[in-house]
């Protein structure tokens, strides 16, 4: 069983996701009626922080998870390369957070993990089999809506291996232009055909678009 896969970007017009000034007020209020149970975002998403987010652990004891009802945060990090799980942990945005981890992921950011007490799953040789992935997280967490909070990469794999459901997308009104990066990285080995649930128009020029992935 797998659950229901909402891509949710804030994008321009063209579809970047940078080279603007996101309205990120609007994005997360709307994001609020999605009512996800795990936020499913990648490496590069918890990186691009800024200074905020601390970019290692510190030398002291793992930091307990926030907990309450709020929704598992699941970081894909086949690398190994979020390293701040303490302070990620003791955010509020999220009850807990777990990674999701593949076979190739080194040695030794899985014995950070376990040091951190952060939990994890392996699934796949090269990279994290995101089927698998999700259907642990159904099994072992409950999960029946997973809002992905990503960036192009992990979009793109969700679409062509067919895993998710349903794409939301807040449009910003303006242009990026091609040198930006996309909401979908990578070519999709067929046109992802979609049908509109729901279109919104806002006073500010934004427009909040729902659609869902065909034959899912």
């Amino acid at each position: 069983m797998l659950p229901r896969v909402i891509i949710y970007d804030v994008v321009s017009l063209d579809g970047r996701i940078e080279g603007f000034e996101p309205d990120v007020g609007a994005f997360y209020t709307l994001a609020r009626d999605i009512a996800e149970d795990v936020i499913l975002a990648g490496a590069d998403t918890m990186l691009a922080g800024g200074d905020a987010v601390p970019a290692d652990d510190l030398a002291s004891p793992p930091a307990e998870p926030s907990g309450g009802s709020a929704p598992l945060l699941a970081i894909v990090d086949s690398r190994g390369r979020v390293r701040s799980w303490d302070w990620l942990r003791e955010q509020q945005y999220w009850r807990d957070a777990v990674a999701l981890v593949s076979d190739a992921t080194p040695a030794d950011y899985l014995a950070h993990l376990d040091s951190r007490r952060v939990a994890r799953f392996a699934c796949g040789a090269d990279r994290v089999d995101l089927r698998a992935a999700l259907t642990w997280l159904v099994d072992e967490h409950g999960a029946r809506t997973v809002r992905v909070e990503s960036g192009g990469a992990l979009n793109g794999a969700l679409l062509r291996a067919g895993l998710a459901t349903e794409v939301h997308l807040l449009v910003q009104p303006c242009l990026a232009g091609e040198a930006q990066r996309s909401f979908i990285r990578g070519a999709l080995s067929a046109p992802v055909a979609l049908e509109l649930i729901a279109c919104d128009a806002r006073d500010d020029g934004l427009v909040h678009v729902r659609y869902r992935v065909a034959d899912t």
